[in-house]
């Protein structure tokens, strides 16, 4: 059997492929196409990088536990996958609440401020941000084995709805960072989408897929329920 380092090493190939992959965008957008100075590099457009890299990677990891295969070894590696990936985003997206605070002024976020002090849309994105970082540290902390056996499935299923209520309060506050500039698409540095929007798309996807299935699966119990009066039945694993 190949030892755990190696079964892993597939994995963080692809986190270092997103993240890589969102710092270059990052990089490409602001400081060449953008004219944002290139000693901004290693905080300020760095941390917008880290941020859609980490919301990226928790996008993924609830994907990925969605989409699960049938089979023991694939649902062992989707799983492990999930865990990774979750884990992951979560330390990046630590990094970026952290990171923020130094570059949180009126000079690198205008909109969010009023006479240098944090203005309404600016306190939304503080809180939806810290709130979102919160919540995302409860599925982190159900990713550690024992911690799941100790406590059942059923607390661990509740962790994994905070992380959705997470990504919900992380599409706020994207959408309170950026929502003015979406629009204007000739203004786009480049003509590459704000960062703020790709995250946004990102923390709702797998709300979107989740309430798909979940509506899905309501109208095949109805069809069920409804073809199961028509032919004067009832339907299977309902008491007679």
């Amino acid at each position: 059997m190949p030892s755990r380092s190696g079964s892993s090493n597939p994995n963080l190939r692809f986190f270092a492929s997103i993240i890589g992959a969102s710092v270059a965008y990052a990089t490409l957008r602001y400081n060449v196409f953008a004219g944002v100075p290139w000693a901004e590099l290693p905080v300020y457009v760095l941390n917008k990088g880290v941020a859609l890299g980490g919301a990226s990677l928790i996008a993924i990891s609830y994907l990925a536990n969605r989409f699960t295969p049938a089979e023991a070894a694939g649902r062992a590696t989707r799983r492990q996958l999930a865990r990774q990936a979750g884990l992951t985003g979560f330390a990046l997206s630590v990094a970026h609440v952290l990171a923020s605070f130094t570059v949180l002024n009126s000079a690198h976020y205008p909109l969010q401020f009023t006479r240098g002090e944090l203005n309404g849309v600016g306190w939304v994105c503080l809180v939806s941000g810290a709130m979102a970082a919160a919540l995302f540290s409860i599925p982190a902390a159900y990713s550690i084995q024992t911690l799941v056996r100790a406590l059942g499935s059923e607390n661990w299923k509740r962790a994994q709805r905070a992380g959705y209520l997470g990504l919900a309060l992380t599409a706020a506050h994207v959408l309170a960072i950026g929502v003015q500039n979406w629009p204007a698409v000739s203004t786009w540095p480049g003509a590459m989408p704000p960062i703020s929007l790709l995250s946004f798309l990102a923390c709702l996807t797998p709300i979107a897929v989740k309430l798909g299935a979940r509506y899905l699966t309501e109208f095949d119990r109805v069809r069920v329920s409804d073809a199961a009066a028509d032919a004067g039945t009832e339907p299977a694993g309902m008491p007679s």
